[in-house]
């Protein structure tokens, strides 16, 4: 039989618990609120998260340079990196500045080489299937074909 929980109002322990959770890791405003809303009232979760962020615990900045820098390392293009910060409740505009700082093409590059440098297929079909992986990460479709361009200009002959 499954039991209903019942949600705390007890703001300490709300604290306590967004505390652990910004320890492992770092939130957005909306993410931290739905994950204390599991636990806690909807106006304690609030209260909290406006709490941590007042002391500079919880930014969305932070946040979105948290996840521009994971796009960089994953090599993943711009929309990955704006449809992330959707689903994690960040607007994507506030993602603007950090993603201006990345070049693009030379990630989707190095993607290309990371991934299709050992068994190149330079066939037609080759290269859809290329700009399609490209494509599916997240990059816009000048980019996927600059890369493609500059990947089959690096290959030795």
């Amino acid at each position: 039989m499954l039991r209903r929980q019942v949600k705390s109002d007890d703001e300490n322990k709300a604290y306590a618990y967004a505390l652990r959770l910004l320890t492992a890791r770092e939130y957005g405003y909306e993410e931290l609120v739905r994950k204390l809303s599991q636990k806690y009232k909807a106006d304690i979760a609030e209260n909290t998260v406006m709490r941590c962020r007042k002391n500079g615990l919880q930014s969305d900045e932070r946040f979105a340079q948290l996840l521009c820098r994971h796009a960089e390392i994953k090599l993943s293009g711009p929309m990955s990196v704006k449809i992330d910060a959707m689903r994690r409740g960040l607007d994507p505009d506030e993602l603007e500045p950090y993603l201006d700082e990345i070049d693009f093409e030379a990630l989707a590059l190095a993607y290309l080489q990371k991934r299709y440098a050992l068994s190149p297929d330079l066939s037609y079909a080759g290269k859809r299937k290329m700009l399609a992986s490209l494509y599916r990460r997240g990059f816009d479709r000048d980019t996927c074909i600059e890369a493609l361009e500059q990947f089959c200009i690096s290959l030795p002959d």
